[in-house]
């Protein structure tokens, strides 16, 4: 992937890849720190749907 983004405190991010034409963002309501498991989900089911 050709990708893009920010992540910042909480576990928000947002990015986009001009390869696939895909633009994601993710903003939590509660602070869990570095390391965000819910984030990092969320990017393993994107990967997952754009590899199918």
């Amino acid at each position: 992937m050709r990708s893009f983004g920010n992540d910042g405190a909480g576990g928000q991010f947002g990015f986009g890849d001009d390869e696939f034409g895909v633009g994601f963002a993710y903003v939590a309501h509660r602070m869990i720190g570095h390391g965000d498991a819910r984030a990092n989900r969320l990017i393993e089911a994107l990967r997952g749907c754009l590899n199918a």
